[in-house]
């Protein structure tokens, strides 16, 4: 078996996770399903800060400290 890491833009996760789940559950594991938080520069930062609020998917800022600091013990 194999561990593949993918970046997936917003606009297609939910496609490719449908297509991940047209695969036999014993031939494909998906090992961590959640948002990354790591940011490369601020472009970046500043696109998917654009992108959350044009889909209007983004989180509270109680709720995004919880998420940073289960990411922090999580390391």
């Amino acid at each position: 078996m194999h561990t593949i890491k993918l970046s997936v833009s917003d606009n297609i996760y939910a496609q490719i996770l449908s297509l991940f789940q047209t695969f036999p559950s014993n031939e494909l594991k998906v090992v961590e399903d959640t948002p990354s938080f790591v940011v490369s520069d601020v472009k970046e930062a500043k696109k998917r800060v654009f992108e959350a609020e044009k889909n209007a998917k983004y989180i509270d800022h109680d709720e995004f400290i919880k998420e940073i600091d289960k990411h922090i013990d999580s390391l």
